[in-house]
């Protein structure tokens, strides 16, 4: 793993590379190496001392079945054109999960280029949205969405430096009954904010009695209003801020944005249909099986234990079984070699924690083979589904 380490003087070739495999901006750049990047969290892959590939690792902190996790989201992993399917990448991944779980690190997560690609290395789909794509009209038109913005609320755009603490308090009860969400301070939002600056964004705060009740984040591309983040305390507060967002905007041709896929909105339009589509958005990969499931909350009710057999040949510290015993809310772990209750790869075991596709959905789907099916419906209430979602994608 110390082969693949960097200092500062490999930045400007890793900004090399990034310009090579990447399209953003200058501007992009800039922010993202100024404020992001760091080497003690990039790993390079050299050949005759030249790096030819390299990724970074974005430290962050996610709440994930009531307990607060690390996270090292993988950023910038790129391989210059002519270094490709060699290995190098995939030797980098390894190395990153060596690397995380020497640091005490669970969880990884990224949003990938292409899912498949990463899917061979144990990530699997985290988190949901439900996009919205609505024409002014169908949102002027929508009776449920005009009595929402007749409330008595203050619409206006986002102040980047006094709006920070206000930001924070919208943002933290919009994903107090969601899951698997990143922890964010006000340094958080300011950097959220000076990124969304870079695309030419901006922000629409709806206000009541001094709060932030609703905001989405936007940008216009062509004759479209895109809403990379759109965050809201009530749905009636959405609904007003969708409204306002409509009629300054009521010359462009859609409103792009997202919702957790628990939201109703779909079904409050006058005709819904063909507007909203549930899309895939982050993977997470669980990087110590062991340390995470002692980490975790479970519920009271669920008392038992189970061997788990788990595939990962990526961190062979999780590729085994697994004795797992729960009790008052907490698990212990321990290896084992009795016959396994449970058999299944590590991507699985995944998408089970994060509460995206629960015990008995990935049994039907055959990913998960059990014996006992009342073993099963006791995992099921171990690791019952939840509404896992995210904005953070580096």
């Amino acid at each position: 793993m110390r082969e693949y380490e960097t200092t500062e003087k490999d930045a400007k070739r890793i900004r090399e590379i990034w310009e090579a495999c990447f399209d953003d901006t200058k501007a992009f750049g800039d922010w993202f190496f100024t404020h992001r990047y760091t080497p003690a969290q990039t790993l390079a892959f050299r050949e005759n001392g030249e790096i030819l590939s390299n990724l970074q690792m974005i430290p962050y902190r996610v709440r994930l079945r009531g307990r607060e996790l690390a996270s090292w989201f993988i950023v910038g992993a790129a391989t210059l054109p002519e270094a490709r399917n060699r290995g190098h990448m995939a030797a980098l991944l390894k190395a990153s999960f060596a690397r995380m779980r020497e640091a005490g690190v669970t969880l990884s997560h990224l949003y990938p280029f292409q899912y498949d690609f990463y899917r061979r290395f144990g990530y699997e789909v985290c988190s949901e949205r439900l996009l919205a794509r609505l024409s002014p009209s169908d949102i002027l038109g929508s009776r449920v969405m005009r009595e929402a913005a007749g409330w008595p609320v203050h619409v206006t755009e986002i102040e980047a430096q006094a709006d920070l603490d206000a930001l924070k308090g919208c943002y933290d009860a919009f994903v107090s009954d969601l899951d698997g969400w990143v922890v964010r301070d006000g340094r958080s939002f300011e950097l959220r904010l000076m990124e969304h600056a870079l695309e030419n964004g901006g922000g629409l705060a709806v206000r009541r009695n001094g709060e932030i009740r609703a905001y989405a984040l936007y940008a216009l591309q062509d004759k479209k209003v895109v809403c990379p983040e759109t965050v809201y305390v009530h749905s009636l507060d959405l609904y007003a801020l969708i409204w306002h967002l409509a009629r300054r905007f009521s010359q462009m041709e859609t409103i792009e944005f997202a919702t957790p896929v628990s939201d109703t909105l779909r079904d409050r339009l006058k005709d819904g249909r063909a507007r909203f589509f549930i899309e895939p958005f982050d993977m997470m990969r669980i990087v110590d099986l062991k340390a995470l499931l002692e980490a975790l909350c479970f519920p009271q009710s669920v008392k038992g234990a189970w061997v788990l057999e788990i595939r990962d040949p990526h961190a062979p510290w999780n590729d085994g079984r697994f004795l797992v015993r729960v009790d008052e809310g907490r698990a212990s772990v321990e290896s084992t070699a009795s016959p396994a209750c449970f058999t299944l790869s590590i991507d699985a075991m995944a998408q089970i924690v994060c509460g995206l596709v629960p015990p008995l959905s990935m049994a039907r789907c055959r990913r998960l083979r059990y014996g006992e099916y009342s073993r099963l419906l006791q995992f099921e209430e171990a690791f019952p589904a939840s509404v896992p979602y995210i904005f953070e994608m580096y």
